[in-house]
């Protein structure tokens, strides 16, 4: 339980860096997929010529493939989950070029290919693809977020916002279209109403 409740708060962890764990995992299990579907046509439909631009090229199109369906992740709601098991991805083949080192120089070699040939693609490939979408959707979040609301000036109120001199002089009323505003009254006809208090 440890694992995800804190034992000195009694609180949940954040367990973003388990589903990232868990996501990098089906990654792996796209790729693989893909890898094992699409091999054998694009060898047997798509040479260049030069075996090894061939198979960066073949890589590169599993990767794409691969990299579109892991990009799925970000219609969840929480849009970090692919790009941080991308990271995951990237760590997990680091390890492994740790773990090849660790052996014999014929298997170290036979190693660091497969995963040269199987790891290298999917990580630089995702990570490009993922993380520039995660920031276009940051970017247009916080756009959306700082524009202003639009304001519809002609439906305002008057009140809470400064009166105009013309309503200051001759009250709310002062330039409406009515005859009995005060903005269409003399100068003698407002001093009337005002010495006088009566109605004209």
């Amino acid at each position: 339980m440890s694992l995800f409740i804190d034992p000195r708060t009694k609180k949940r962890k954040n367990p973003v860096v388990l589903i990232s764990f868990l996501t990098a995992v089906l990654f792996l299990l796209i790729y693989g997929f893909f890898f094992t579907v699409l091999t054998d046509p694009l060898y047997r439909h798509v040479a260049l010529g030069n075996p090894v631009l061939t198979t960066v090229v073949h890589g590169l199109l599993i990767s794409l493939a691969g990299t579109a369906v892991c990009c799925l992740a970000f219609l969840l709601p929480d849009k970090r989950i692919a790009p941080l098991g991308f990271v995951a991805l990237a760590v997990f083949l680091a390890l492994s070029c740790v773990a090849a080192a660790l052996l014999d120089a014929d298997a170290r070699s036979v190693m660091l290919g497969l995963i040269a040939l199987y790891g290298l693609g999917p990580v630089v490939v995702g990570n490009a693809v993922v993380w520039s979408v995660y920031h276009k959707l940051l970017k247009t979040r916080r756009t959306e977020s700082s524009a202003p609301e639009s304001i519809d000036t002609a439906n305002v109120s008057p009140v809470g916002r400064e009166p105009t001199e013309e309503e200051a002089l001759f009250g709310p009323d002062a330039g409406s279209p009515d005859g009995a505003s005060s903005g269409s009254r003399t100068e003698q006809e407002e001093a009337a109403l005002f010495y006088g208090g009566g109605e004209l």
